[in-house]
């Protein structure tokens, strides 16, 4: 049997080629740490990992409202605390100037004070979320929603709801709007002012008290409102932390390799390889000669 030059060079060079393939993938492999660096390598694989990665994209929005949401409630929050603490003050206030005990002068000092409380309690109406919309402004969320001209304090906002989708079939009412609850708060701080500086003694016991009471049991109520409303966006954040997990962990049992059996494979290709260059070596070192028997 006659075995060409041609021929001999096309098998040893088939099986250069082949081992080096087997080489290159596993090194890639290796080096990426994946299984399916290109699409060929795994067809139904790769159909897999774009379907998954198609969901997985579509749920990141999600991830982005409930962020929203959590910061939007979060400064809530803290503004109606600020508020409380503010007519909790007044309060106090309002309980002295009530007393018989106090002057004239104490109760025009009072209002001094009522005064500036009124400009907090303002600064508090006027705050913004973490993305820079008003948080009390209802749906026109770029509109300052309060400003004052002498003693008068006026709403520019209105009573819309700012709804969150937090999933595929969940929305969230996330803001307080600035009235009923701010405008009454501060009017009500600027009949206590007036009343002060008048030394209407019994306004400020049979108006004034009971207002900065129910100004407290209002914002109180508000506040368990806005918790409420925390604890759901928290649980809703806690779900969608776990989808996103599993679909990442559906990718990954697609795509990631076992590392230590990478490095195996490797080695081994790279063994074939070497094993390969050199029987060519070998065999074109012989003459045609050597082969015809």
């Amino acid at each position: 049997m006659r075995i060409s030059t041609a021929f001999q060079y096309s098998q040893y060079t088939a099986g250069i080629q082949s081992t080096q393939q087997t080489l290159y993938n596993d090194q890639q492999q290796v080096e990426t740490g994946k299984k399916i660096n290109q699409p060929s390598d795994d067809p139904v694989g790769t159909s897999t990992i774009m379907s998954v990665s198609a969901l997985k994209s579509a749920q990141t929005q999600y991830g982005t409202n409930l962020n929203t949401a959590t910061g939007w409630l979060g400064e809530t929050d803290n503004a109606l605390s600020s508020t409380s603490n503010i007519v909790q003050s007044a309060y106090s206030l309002a309980l002295q100037g009530a007393s018989d005990t106090t002057t004239q002068q104490q109760r025009q000092s009072m209002a001094s004070q009522i005064s500036q409380y009124e400009a907090s309690l303002l600064n508090i109406a006027n705050s913004k979320s973490p993305t820079g919309s008003y948080l009390f402004a209802g749906q026109m969320t770029k509109t300052q929603p309060f400003t004052v001209a002498g003693s008068t304090l006026t709403y520019n906002g209105d009573t819309g709801s700012v709804m969150v989708e937090a999933s595929a079939n969940q929305t969230i009412n996330v803001n307080t709007p600035g009235t009923p609850l701010l405008s009454n708060v501060y009017n009500q701080l600027e009949s206590l002012r007036q009343n002060l500086l008048n030394n209407d003694q019994t306004a400020i016991t049979n108006t004034d008290v009971g207002n900065m009471q129910s100004s407290l049991s209002a914002i109180t109520m508000e506040r368990g409102n806005v918790g409420a409303k925390m604890d759901t966006v928290k649980n809703l954040t806690a779900d969608y932390t776990r989808r996103n997990n599993d679909l990442s962990t559906q990718i990954s049992n697609v795509q990631d390799v076992n590392m230590a059996q990478a490095i195996t494979d490797y080695q081994l290709a790279n063994s074939a390889y070497q094993a390969a260059l050199t029987v060519t070596s070998q065999g074109f070192g012989l003459s045609l000669a050597n082969f015809i028997k």
